[in-house]
């Protein structure tokens, strides 16, 4: 190989190094509530929400759930349909330091008795028509939409590498799985979130919706941030 050869291949060698900084999945959230806080960040079939008014809400959430006892490193099943509380529901678990749980109303009887009772879930939040199913354990989403706690954020010491949700999976034995997420999940990648905003409005699936803001991050410069729409 000539010498301009030889230097091109050597490029190819090159490691490249960067720092990635370290982020709990709502701390885009409670920056951007701050930074663009009359931005559309929510549009659901019941309603569209501010970051402003987002955070305030998932925040008397979890200040709510932890006036109930909730802290860190328990587990919530969160059971609802998709509608604005899926979201603030999902978000202000995760303020709390505990691990969510989604699980879908429309799954089979049997396979919502599964997660529910297998995952040793302190709580479940549901629809008032579902709470009495549940006992002691219950908590009616609306209790929590409606909540007047504090709208503060409520600055639980939630490291890294606690577990931020888990998703239950069938398993070849037919009894669950319990593949767990750490807090940092999703936002070790921050390219994703530079090529997703390019697009005004991202639609997420059920509980996919969790991800959209870990995934959807602004632009630094521009400080453009994505709406996020739940598909219904």
């Amino acid at each position: 190989m000539s010498p301009k050869q030889e230097e091109e291949v050597a490029k190819l060698h090159t490691v490249a190094q960067a720092d990635i900084p370290v982020q709990i999945v709502y701390q885009p959230l409670e920056r951007w509530s701050v930074e663009t806080p009359d931005k559309t960040a929510l549009i659901a079939v019941d309603g569209t929400y501010t970051y402003r008014e987002l955070n305030a809400r998932i925040n008397r959430i979890a200040h709510t759930l932890i006036a109930k006892g909730v802290r860190r490193g328990d587990r919530v099943v969160v059971l609802l349909p998709r509608t604005s509380a899926v979201i603030c529901c999902l978000y202000g678990v995760s303020k709390t330091g505990a691990a969510y749980i989604p699980c879908d109303p429309a799954y089979p009887a049997e396979r919502i008795k599964l997660i529910t009772e297998d995952s040793g879930a302190k709580y479940v939040i549901t629809t008032q028509d579902k709470a009495a199913e549940y006992g002691e354990k219950a908590i009616v989403a609306d209790e929590l939409m409606n909540s007047t706690a504090a709208d503060t954020n409520p600055g639980v010491d939630v490291q890294p590498d606690d577990t931020v949700y888990l998703i239950y999976t069938s398993g070849s034995t037919g009894r669950p799985q319990w593949p767990q997420n750490s807090a940092n999940a999703g936002l070790s990648k921050p390219q994703w979130g530079q090529r997703f905003v390019e697009k005004p409005e991202v639609v997420f699936d059920a509980f996919s919706v969790f991800f959209a803001f870990s995934l959807v991050q602004p632009d630094r410069e521009s400080r453009n941030v994505s709406t996020i729409k739940i598909r219904t």
